[in-house]
């Protein structure tokens, strides 16, 4: 059950990690000069997705106590389209009327869109997908440019299935 929990609200632990892992500068001890070069060499992570996560635990983190675990999302998807909103008290305004029009649902990103075009608050076109990408506050831009491969000296040995497709007549 708790691996179950995890696995769907994984967005939510990969970001609180990756925050304290830059706030308390232990990708020092791993020996890594910055975080973005730990996030990239480590996960393969550039620096916009690695506070993303981290932005999207903030988040969850301010909803929670006014909205509840139980009905936060699953997804990373909904809190996404959260994304630019000027205050907690939007943010808030704005879940809490995504949260009705889920109705006892999941909230999806669909819901949260519909609630901000509700509020006002929405500048895209349609209602499944914005104009532009979403902005994460404090995210610059200067990961490595480095090809994943070279950054773990990892060899990738393909391997004949030839095997497996006459076994299964693939």
């Amino acid at each position: 059950e708790v691996n179950i929990v995890c696995g769907r609200k994984g967005y939510y632990y990969m970001g609180k990690n990756l925050d304290e892992i830059n706030e308390k500068k232990l990708f020092k001890v791993a020996g890594f000069k910055t975080f973005v070069e730990y996030a990239f060499t480590r996960h393969h992570y550039k620096s916009s997705s690695a506070y993303r996560f981290i932005y999207l635990a903030k988040l969850y983190d301010r909803l929670v106590p006014e909205i509840g675990e139980d009905n936060m999302p699953d997804s990373a998807s909904a809190l996404d389209a959260m994304d630019n909103l000027d205050s907690p008290k939007e943010e808030l305004t704005v879940y809490r009327l995504a949260f009705e029009k889920a109705g006892g649902e999941a909230v999806r990103k669909a819901h949260v869109i519909e609630a901000r075009k509700a509020l006002n608050l929405w500048e895209g076109d349609s209602p499944a997908e914005p104009t532009e990408k979403p902005t994460v506050p404090h995210a610059p831009d200067d990961s490595p440019e480095i090809a994943p491969a070279e950054t773990n000296g990892l060899k990738v040995d393909v391997k004949d299935d030839s095997a497996s497709k006459k076994a299964t007549g693939k």
